[in-house]
């Protein structure tokens, strides 16, 4: 379960970069810092309690509204492009 939840935050990594191209758009780095933790889980289970797949399923259900929020809110938390505001 860990490397499918692994795997989805990848693809919502790439979405999120691909949509917008800029790495500091709050989507792009809530999914990539979740993707970063669970790969590091994933990589290094023997050395952390258990995690249930329960958990898993609400990592990646927590990245999924983030993004879609993001990219109703305007991309940049309503800052608007070229006022530097």
């Amino acid at each position: 379960m860990a490397f499918l939840a692994a795997s989805l935050m990848a693809c919502l990594v790439g979405a999120n970069y691909f949509l917008h191209r800029d790495v500091m758009y709050p989507g792009f780095l809530q999914a990539s810092l979740w993707f970063v933790a669970v790969s590091l889980i994933l990589l290094n289970e023997q050395m952390f309690i258990p995690v249930s797949d329960g958990v898993f399923v609400l990592l990646v259900a927590g990245v999924v509204p983030k993004g879609r929020r993001c990219r109703r809110a305007g991309g940049r938390g309503g800052v608007k492009e070229g006022t530097g505001v």
